[in-house]
């Protein structure tokens, strides 16, 4: 059960960072911004997909350099299929393909520095409690 929320609670982030990157990265370049159901569900399924891409790090077989690269490429890839689903045009110079990979680098260098945050936060608190156990027993053996 533990597994099954921890997949649902990581595709949610994945989810929640495609809609606001989708959302947000637009209003830099683009005077009008709608989006159709379909749309909205592609965005969807692709923050999903992309979270799952994160479980690259947890196969032992691959090394964390090996890991990062297969991640970053399968982002970029799903991000760039996406990318030509809304603007089919917007591929047909050489500079936008460099636009796409500027804004892609920025947005998964930020969702990269956002998580390590997150896990060194999420560390900090666990050292905190284990320091505390610690104290506890130490206090309770005198």
């Amino acid at each position: 059960m533990i597994k099954l929320k921890g997949l649902l609670r990581r595709i949610m982030i994945g989810i929640g960072f495609s809609v606001f990157f989708s959302l947000s990265v637009p209003l830099f370049y683009q005077e009008k911004i709608s989006y159709s159901r379909l749309d909205l569900l592609v965005v969807i399924f692709a923050g999903g997909l992309i979270s799952l891409y994160t479980y690259l790090f947890k196969i032992e077989a691959l090394n964390d350099l090996s890991a990062f690269v297969l991640h970053f490429f399968l982002t970029g890839g799903t991000a760039l299929v996406i990318n030509y689903h809304f603007n089919r045009n917007f591929f047909a110079t050489f500079g936008s393909y460099l636009v796409f990979f500027y804004q892609f680098l920025a947005v998964y260098l930020l969702i990269w520095v956002l998580l390590f945050l997150l896990a060194k936060k999420e560390v900090k608190a666990v050292n905190q409690q284990l320091k505390a156990n610690q104290d506890y027993q130490a206090m309770k053996e005198k």
